[in-house]
């Protein structure tokens, strides 16, 4: 296998190695952690994430996906994207320490000014990682930047679980942040850098792209962040942590797939962005495989939820699995549209994916405030079920006339994935009522998965042997 196609599927490979070696140790860290910590303590943190995770989607300004995506890149560009990045992050993280006193008196928490004090220190720390995390990128070294993953991964999971084994509650959390940050650092360094140059002079082209892409990000944290925003209003530390969680839960494997596929996704289409039809193809078998493994994933989290989330991490957090559930049933049309998001991006048409974000704030917005008032962290959770859909539908109709599809072929993609998966729910709806009362709780949740896993398999061979094939030849070849 030569050329582009190759590289990509060979950075495939590395990044989902890098990311199954990597959370088998995280996920297990993170059931442990909660356990020895209390709702309240996920949601200061996710308090805290709300004006923390905003400036740092400002903090680069986008270049950096602007160097991946660049037909060509110049010494001179790295520089001043370097000088640009060191002197915004500087600069927003004064602006964070000024700023973080509205956090306290928004959400009547004391603790949270020490807490976004300390996790903004991540922000002069990531803007030495800009140039040369792009540069690895643009020239598809995904082989490296898997070796990082895994330190990382392996790293923070380390920081957090020993901080909370030592009682430091919420803060364990933000060690284990601190702590990522901080190796990626080191570790990307290590593949060279160049001196910074504090002017943007003749890169006014970069600049456009960055500052589009920038406010696109913008627009998309507030609307995948209003519901934490509504909860920690309206309900307080502890139903906000048990939101979060849920919703942290549901989306852990779309994050997982989605840096897996998008880190080189959009690398490839970018490539790709002078050629129409290769794109189009390239897109529709992304979305197949996407929608195919996060079905098979998200459905089977929520099917197995009720007895899931008390055997894993405890009676503390019951409140966590309706709102799992009801997030988890949704979260894989929200892999299609990021991957869809990807290419457009990808393709110069980040004014398209801004639209479909604003549409996205509008409409699930003042549907979150109305889910938190009239039924607490259950009404939020159904605010994205019924939602997003409309969201999802309104953003493919305005993407696909961009990348030359059409609606038809987008959907037809998920066609036998939702079959499959509303094979495997009903299968372990079944299971459960039958083993309820017969059989220890660890046991009957193995048996769950166990025939969940081989309806939906079973399925997908029966109606979709070309994608059952491409999976089992992905996972059959080592990376190159």
């Amino acid at each position: 296998m030569t050329g582009l196609k190759g590289r990509v599927v060979s950075g495939l490979r590395w990044q989902a190695a890098a990311k199954l070696g990597s959370q088998l140790i995280s996920w297990g860290a993170t059931l442990v952690v909660m356990r020895l910590l209390a709702p309240a303590d996920y949601g200061l943190m996710a308090m805290t994430m709300i004006l923390v995770g905003l400036t740092s989607l400002v903090a680069e300004m986008g270049l950096g996906a602007a160097l991946v995506r660049s037909p060509e890149v110049t010494v001179a560009q790295q520089r001043a994207v370097f000088g640009l990045a060191l002197l915004v992050n500087t600069g927003l993280y004064l602006a964070l320490l000024a700023l973080a006193p509205l956090s306290v008196a928004l959400f009547s928490e004391p603790k949270l000014w020490a807490l976004t004090a300390a996790m903004g220190l991540q922000l002069p720390l990531a803007a030495l990682c800009v140039v040369p995390e792009s540069m690895a990128r643009r020239e598809l070294r995904f082989k490296q930047l898997s070796v990082v993953e895994i330190v990382q991964q392996v790293g923070a999971a380390a920081t957090t679980l020993a901080c909370a084994w030592a009682g430091l509650g919420v803060w364990a959390l933000v060690a284990g942040h601190l702590a990522a940050t901080l190796i990626k650092t080191l570790l990307l360094l290590r593949f060279g850098t160049v001196m910074p140059r504090f002017a943007l002079r003749g890169q006014r082209e970069l600049a456009t792209f960055g500052g589009a892409l920038t406010a696109n990000r913008l627009v998309w944290f507030a609307y995948t962040q209003a519901d934490v925003f509504i909860a920690g209003k309206l309900l307080g530390p502890q139903l906000t942590g048990a939101y979060a969680a849920a919703v942290n839960l549901a989306n852990m494997p779309m994050q997982k797939l989605m840096g897996i596929s998008n880190q080189v996704a959009y690398s490839a289409f970018s490539r790709l962005q002078g050629d129409p039809k290769a794109l189009a193809q390239g897109v529709l078998g992304s979305l197949r495989i996407t929608a195919t493994i996060g079905i098979g994933l998200l459905w089977g989290v929520g099917a197995t939820a009720p007895d899931l989330i008390p055997l894993l991490l405890g009676p503390q957090w019951q409140l966590a699995v309706v709102p799992l559930q009801l997030v988890a049933a949704v979260v894989p049309l929200r892999l299609v549209q990021t991957t869809l998001s990807t290419a457009t991006i990808a393709a110069g048409h980040v004014g398209t994916d801004l639209r479909n974000n604003l549409v996205g704030l509008a409409v699930l917005a003042p549907a979150f405030a109305t889910g938190a008032t009239w039924g607490g962290v259950n009404g939020l959770a159904l605010a994205w079920l019924l939602g997003f859909p409309l969201v999802f539908a309104m953003a493919v109709k305005r993407i696909t006339g961009k990348l030359g599809l059409g609606l038809r072929q987008v959907l037809r993609q998920l066609l036998e994935p939702v079959a499959a998966g509303a094979a495997m729910w009903g299968s372990i709806e079944f299971v459960s009522r039958m083993l309820t009362g017969l059989v220890p709780g660890p046991l009957s949740l193995a048996v769950q998965v166990a025939v969940g896993g081989l309806v939906y398999v079973a399925v997908v061979a029966l109606i979709d042997r070309p994608t059952l094939r491409e999976l089992r030849s992905f996972v059959q070849r080592s990376p190159a």
